[in-house]
């Protein structure tokens, strides 16, 4: 069984998010050789395209509430709260540096186990026809698409799965159609991935 997956994916791992918990029982299910787990080239960089955004987001946050917590501090009625406010912005300069750890150790670990799926000349040529024929509008998701179709057709395992929470992209008809022809479940929730997952090995057993 291969399991596609892409940057949300490690995103969700690296961030704790909603569905972490069964991102990560998907990663237990790659190290333990259960399945094959297969990340995309262009999926590598983009939590860090991400996480930067993140930051800036953050940091101009702060610079502009350290200004406005400066000012209001200048008002006698105002200068306690001002300064119990301050505490409240040490959580966001910490979550920067938290972040950061989080998801070089995900991506450490992610390179670890799963295969990348390269981005050549012909994938790039690929992704263009994708988006000129089905309409994907991000170049990334058609890049993202069309490394993974080269990758299905070129492995001879059937059986595999592709989990995805962008379902606005990735439900896209042609593209599920694509999918479609190479035997590939698409999946928009990583719960939902995995609970088929268990279920087709409940009954290999």
């Amino acid at each position: 069984m291969i399991v596609y997956a892409e940057s949300n994916f490690i995103i969700e791992l690296a961030y704790q998010q909603t569905e972490h918990e069964a991102c990560e029982e998907l990663i237990k299910f790659a190290e333990c050789h259960v399945v094959k787990l297969v990340i995309p080239a262009i999926s590598i960089s983009e939590p860090y395209e991400s996480l930067i955004r993140r930051q800036k987001r953050r940091n101009d946050l702060v610079r502009q509430l350290n200004i406005e917590l400066s000012e209001l501090s200048r008002s006698r009625p105002y200068a306690e709260v001002a300064e119990d406010s301050k505490a409240y912005i040490a959580p966001l300069v910490a979550s920067i540096q938290v972040e950061q750890a989080g998801l070089d150790a995900t991506l450490e670990r992610c390179l670890n186990i799963a295969e990348i799926a390269p981005i050549k000349a012909d994938t790039v040529r690929a992704a263009l026809a994708l988006r000129r024929d089905s309409g994907l509008e991000s170049p990334q998701d058609a890049l993202v698409a069309a490394a993974l179709l080269e990758h299905m057709r070129g492995d001879p395992d059937r059986d595999r799965i592709f989990v995805n929470r962008n379902t606005k992209d990735f439900l896209n008809p042609d593209v599920q159609e694509q999918l479609g022809k190479e035997s590939c479940k698409f999946f928009g929730k990583f719960t939902d991935s995995l609970g088929y997952l268990r279920n087709l090995l409940q009954r290999e057993q």
